[in-house]
């Protein structure tokens, strides 16, 4: 979907550059495909609105509709981004607390603020290595590799070895985000 879109969140000054109407679009896209590109510029709302509305589809979408097989996994290069953009996700958008017990959480090397009833986790690009490795992407709807376009050696083992394993999860769905491709 190419397109410039405003989203506004209301009570807030908060911006998008996806809306509600690409959201629907591109479930579309998701439920006829296993692997997706999204590509949009900084500020689009690439690693905070469209992880949110995966696991808080606009109506009519059903609420369970992409955590009903698993957790949303969205992997940062960073630790610092791993651990501030779910502050921004929970607190602004969903209007929750971050952690265990919560919707959203987060896990890097060094801290888990996470555990099994979240729906959203972000983690770190070596996290996701390791449950790769150990066959936990089972657990699994949909795994979102964040700045994609940064290519790191993370980056391309993350998808190397999803190459091999994602036909083996019938269930689950992958999404390549990034600024440029």
């Amino acid at each position: 979907v190419s397109n410039i879109a405003r989203f506004h969140l209301p009570g807030s000054d908060i911006d998008f550059g996806i809306k509600d109407q690409d959201i629907l679009e591109l479930f579309d896209v998701l439920d006829q495909h296993k692997v997706t590109v999204v590509v949009g510029p900084t500020g689009s709302g690439k690693s905070t609105f469209l992880p949110y509305r995966l696991m808080s589809p606009p109506a009519p979408i059903e609420q369970d509709h992409f955590t009903r097989y698993g957790q949303i996994i969205v992997t940062q290069p960073r630790i610092q981004a791993a651990r501030t953009i779910p502050e921004f996700v929970s607190r602004d958008l969903h209007g929750s607390t971050l952690g265990a017990g919560g919707d959203i959480g987060f896990i890097h090397r060094g801290e888990k603020a996470a555990d099994s009833h979240a729906k959203l986790v972000y983690c770190t690009d070596g996290i996701l290595i390791n449950w790769i490795s150990s066959g936990q992407i089972g657990n699994f709807s949909i795994i979102m590799i964040d700045e994609a376009h940064e290519r790191s050696l993370n980056i391309d083992v993350i998808l190397g070895l999803l190459k091999q394993r994602l036909r083996l999860y019938p269930n689950l769905k992958l999404i390549i985000a990034s600024a440029t491709i």
